[in-house]
């Protein structure tokens, strides 16, 4: 083969693979850009699948709320997650997705900030369904509402137009509106006080500008504080018996009381006697109290802790006694006459003059004694006259409310109050009942102060709040009535006695004696006012007075304005 043709072959060769190479070269590129195009159809077909928009995700806004509208399905778990546009923290909603009659579902985010753009998404799990959309809210909002909060108050505050109008609402949980009141501006700054509010309670409320339109408005919600702890302390521990006291909270309508950790009483005052029938003597107690109204139970108290203590428990009431000896009267030179009544028909014996005796009831004009001859107790009636006493029998002890309740079970009044002066405890009791057929509850106890040796205090059980004729001056300035029970009280040249309950004669129940605070407020009317003070012989807890009862101004007082003419009194 000559060496032209096979340049020739060679030159056709090298042609064909060039050409070849080009075709491949070129499919190759073809191939390339197919795959490339498929990803990018891949990448944007996942990029529409995370945009779902088949939930129809809207949103409506009116001033400072945003509501979203979106079609779900049942069951689905959705949170609805916001932001600042340009911020990159998404807040996530904490309210509750509703669904209205249409089968939609919603969701209402509230108290957003006036003129601020936002960005909303919807999620179902983890996944997102719905946005981000976009919204700007309404320039319409009123601008820095804040709640200011109290325990039962709570000051709305916020951004206003000086001699602008604005109306309050409260907004009800289905988001009806009521109507509080209006407040006019002054200055740039609006405020207005809502009060007697429950503790611990969250309250929702609306400021709108008055006569806008559309409607300028922002809400807010508010939770006010707890009610603040009282002060606890024990302020009685006797019969087997624990007093508790403590000081009054403001807007509290009732008090918890704990013991030993478990709540045991709920009462509307601000002490409470926990009774014999609960406590054992000798064992440690604990307690704390706790403030309440209908918005919940505040801070609890300190904690006090004793332990029980029995003192004078008897339901064996009896009055005071004395001690003291027989003597001589008038003719009877000899001893006196024992008798085995109080009328003194049957004789049973002769006691000695000088003879050591203790008294402890009187009748008749007549003494119940005891002494000791022979070794053995005697007992019997002689003429009172015939013992001269030299010491009064008291106790600081007192019975027990439940021994005390048994004593007047009995016993009838004129009003719906009774009074028990116990002589030998030296304590006022003062029991109330709604109507004749309810038993006598306690509801105060004062210790007082009876008549001392030579000015006893009469005693019966069958005394009353009494009225006698006013005197003459007196009268005159109560035209229509000459009778009258109470005085307001008895006024000295150096003293006086205050809030004066009648009961037998002049024998009354009134304070301690209260000493002028000098001359001059004296001569400035203050004989015949209540005026100031000092109590400058107070004997209280033991026989001191000069035949009346005496008593702290505090329980004079509650004597002289509950308890009216015909009230029972029993002096024992």
């Amino acid at each position: 083969m000559s060496s032209l043709r096979i340049r020739k072959i060679i030159c056709y060769i090298i042609t064909t693979v060039m050409v070849l190479s080009t075709v491949l070269t070129g499919t190759g590129a073809v191939f390339a850009d197919s795959a490339d195009a498929a990803a990018e159809n891949t990448e944007s077909a996942a990029s529409d699948s995370s945009a779902d928009t088949s939930v129809n995700l809207s949103a409506k806004v009116k001033g400072t709320t945003v509501t979203l509208t979106w079609n779900g399905s049942e069951g689905a778990n959705y949170t609805v997650k916001y932001k600042i546009s340009g911020s990159s923290t998404l807040t996530p909603w904490t309210g509750t997705v509703s669904q209205s009659a249409d089968g939609k579902y919603n969701a209402e985010i509230t108290d957003l900030q006036p003129k601020a753009s936002y960005e909303f998404s919807l999620y179902s799990g983890d996944s997102l369904i719905g946005g981000p959309i976009s919204v700007t809210l309404d320039s319409n909002g009123i601008e820095n509402l804040h709640a200011v909060t109290g325990v039962h108050t709570i000051r709305l505050e916020w951004t206003a137009e000086a001699g602008k109008a604005y109306i309050i609402y409260s907004v009800g949980s289905d988001g009806s509106l009521t109507s509080l009141g209006e407040v006019t501006a002054d200055t740039d700054s609006g405020k207005y006080t809502i009060g007697n509010l429950n503790s611990e309670t969250t309250y929702r409320y609306r400021v709108e500008l008055k006569n806008s339109d559309p409607a300028i408005f922002s809400e807010c919600q508010a939770t006010t504080e707890e009610l603040p702890a009282p002060t606890l302390k024990i302020s009685y521990n006797a019969n087997n018996s624990i007093k508790l006291s403590w000081n009054k909270v403001s807007g509290a309508t009732k008090y918890k009381i704990y013991r030993s950790g478990k709540r045991i009483k709920t009462v509307t005052g601000t002490s409470w006697l926990d009774e014999t029938t609960s406590l054992k003597k000798g064992k440690k107690y604990t307690y704390y109290v706790a403030a309440a109204d209908d918005g919940g139970i505040g801070a609890h108290s300190n904690s006090v802790s004793n332990k029980a203590k029995k003192t004078y428990t008897s339901a064996k009431v009896h009055t005071l006694y004395y001690t003291g000896h027989i003597i001589r009267t008038g003719a009877q030179a000899g001893g006196g006459k024992l008798f085995s009544d109080s009328a003194r028909h049957h004789r049973i014996g002769t006691v000695p003059v000088g003879t050591k005796v203790t008294t402890y009831e009187p009748a008749n004009g007549s003494l119940k004694i005891r002494y000791k001859r022979g070794g053995k107790t005697v007992t019997g009636w002689v003429n009172k006259e015939r013992v001269k006493k030299t010491k009064s029998l008291y106790t600081t002890k007192d019975y027990s409310t439940a021994a005390k309740e048994k004593f007047v079970k009995n016993y009838s009044s004129g009003t719906h109050y009774l009074i028990w002066s116990s002589q030998y405890t030296q304590k006022v009791n003062i029991f109330y009942r709604s109507s004749s057929k309810a038993n006598w509850k306690l509801v105060k106890c004062y210790t007082s102060s009876t008549g001392k040796i030579g000015r006893e205090t009469p005693r019966s059980k069958y005394y009353k709040v009494k009225s006698f004729p006013r005197p003459a001056a007196d009268a005159s300035k109560h035209p229509g009535s000459i009778y009258y029970h109470h005085e307001l009280g008895w006024f000295y040249s150096t003293h006086k006695v205050l809030y004066v309950v009648h009961f037998w004669g002049r024998n009354s129940f009134h304070t301690c004696p209260i000493k002028y605070i000098n001359k001059a407020t004296r001569d400035k009317g203050q004989r015949t006012k209540v005026g100031k003070g000092k109590i400058f012989s107070n004997t209280l807890g033991h026989p001191g007075s000069v035949g009346c009862t005496r008593l702290s101004v505090e329980g004079s007082k509650y004597l002289y304005y509950h308890c009216g003419k015909n009230t029972r009194v029993i002096q024992w």
